[in-house]
């Protein structure tokens, strides 16, 4: 009889609650109305995006899934700061940890271990900013530091509430969403231009993490989704193609053929019993036939390759001018600029070996190095980057710097190694290779090319390497609970 009252006082409370959301939804909807026939559009959308962040920071979940969706959209949404829907979108995802942290019984007992990697490049700042040219001009990169290790905190946080390889997976179909709007536009230019969808001189970094990752789900995957999977990955090559970024391009080839290489060899290994499935494993999702997919593979590569070669289909011609110029072209229009940046940050960095000249300052080398001649390398420099993040934190933050963000690269590279290289790995190939080999991108690109710590990019870095450590530790905490084997 008590249980019974107590019940219907549960639903009573329940459609209280309910009656009460439906009124204040219908308040907000008509004073939605009113402000937008009256032209005050701006305060109409405002009540609106309020109720939106809150269901955001309210819901782990959809903080992860809004960052991801977000993490493809370059919008700038105040130029003076400036601000980009990633920054808000990251502020919102700090929220949603906070109050998860908050609302939790209990607070989190211990940090992941590479914390110490990022507090430490922190600090390597710090000295540099304060003892550097110009410390003023310092603090935006200390801000930015201090927000990307934020960030990183608050997915490893938040990724606790759901599985690593469903993120993974919806990271690849949000990038073939973003590859058909860029494949689309570039077909509609005419094949004149280069496309890039929502995210200008991003998408190619973005899609270049992606392809391999792709390829990872393809050989791996159990659900039966094999052909969608091989088709997204088809889609994300067309788009990177489309946006004629050739060093993207190469490493996302060279990934993905490194994917196919490893992926063999662990399928050996598996043949051989080097590698243990469970018999009950087996007997519902049976091994997949990783060597006939690669066939598949190298026989598609090869198909399509010759026809384009042999066609050379007008809508292509830009394409393949802008790709012979790299082996072609005088080393003035392809290489040069690059070994010109890279030299001056070498330069900036034996003015000042241990500190550098400071966070944030390498824009304004000429000014702090006169002896330098920019010429027709200016633009590039004052665009903030040496084109390469080693010989970039180098240059500005000296010996402690550098020294500090290897550090980082390098332990977050062993996460994804370490991973992938463990032989009680057996249930989830495809989300272990995919992290290891985005953990592969990272370290390479940081001493070539990429800057992780840089505008959009810098979110997709934080974001996967919490993947990686968070996979690790769950990977590490069943061994434990599976006992030696």
């Amino acid at each position: 009889m008590n249980s019974t009252v107590i019940v219907e006082g549960q639903l009573d409370d329940h459609r209280a609650l309910l009656i009460g959301m439906a009124a204040c939804a219908a308040v907000l909807l008509l004073l939605t109305t009113a402000l937008f026939f009256t032209g005050r559009t701006m305060l109409a959308i405002a009540p609106l995006i309020a109720v939106a962040g809150l269901l955001v920071v309210s819901h782990p979940r959809l903080a992860l899934y809004q960052y991801l969706f977000v993490l493809f959209i370059q919008w700038e949404l105040v130029e003076s700061l400036p601000l980009y829907a990633t920054d808000v979108s990251a502020v919102l995802l700090i929220a949603a940890a906070l109050l998860d942290i908050l609302l939790s019984a209990r607070l989190p007992s211990r940090l992941p271990r590479l914390t110490l990697n990022f507090a430490a490049l922190l600090l390597a700042v710090f000295v540099a900013a304060a003892l550097g040219s110009d410390p003023a001009t310092s603090l935006r990169s200390l801000l930015r530091l201090s927000f990307l290790l934020l960030t990183f905190l608050s997915v490893y946080r938040l990724v606790g509430k759901i599985e690593v390889d469903r993120l993974v997976r919806l990271f690849f179909w949000l990038c073939v969403l973003h590859a058909v709007i860029v494949l689309a536009g570039f077909v509609a230019l005419g094949g004149t231009q280069r496309s890039w969808g929502f995210s200008p001189t991003v998408f190619d970094g973005l899609a270049m993490m992606t392809l391999p990752v792709g390829m990872c789900l393809y050989l791996w995957d159990r659900s039966g989704k094999v052909g969608l999977y091989l088709i997204g990955s088809v889609l994300v090559m067309g788009a990177l193609i489309s946006t004629q970024s050739r060093f993207s391009t190469f490493l996302g080839l060279a990934l993905t053929a490194l994917v196919m290489v490893l992926s063999w060899r662990r399928y050996r290994r598996i043949l051989k019993g080097k590698v243990v499935v469970p018999a009950d494993s087996m007997a519902t999702t049976p091994v997949p036939q990783v060597n006939r997919r690669l066939l598949v593979v190298a026989a598609a590569t090869l198909g399509v390759s010759i026809s384009l070669l042999a066609a050379k289909p007008f809508i292509l011609e830009s394409v393949f001018d802008r790709f012979s110029t790299l082996i072609s072209s005088p080393a003035g229009e392809t290489v040069y600029l690059r070994l010109t940046l890279w030299s001056f940050a070498v330069k900036a960095f034996l003015a000042n070996p241990l500190t550098g000249i400071g966070p944030g300052c390498f824009r304004y080398v000429q000014e702090i190095i006169p002896t330098l001649r920019l010429t027709e390398v200016g633009p590039w420099v004052r665009g903030l980057t040496a084109h390469n993040l080693f010989l970039h934190y180098l240059a500005e933050t000296g010996l402690i710097g550098a020294t500090a963000l290897a550090a980082l690269f390098i332990n977050q590279y062993r996460y994804g190694r370490r991973i992938w290289k463990s032989t009680d790995e057996r249930t989830n190939n495809a989300c272990s290779l995919a992290l290891y080999i985005i953990s592969t991108l990272f370290l390479v690109t940081t001493f070539l090319e990429a800057g992780w710590f840089w505008g959009q990019t810098a979110y997709a870095f934080v974001f996967f390497v919490a993947l990686i450590v968070r996979h690790f530790h769950r990977h590490q905490s069943a061994l434990l609970s599976d006992g030696p084997r």
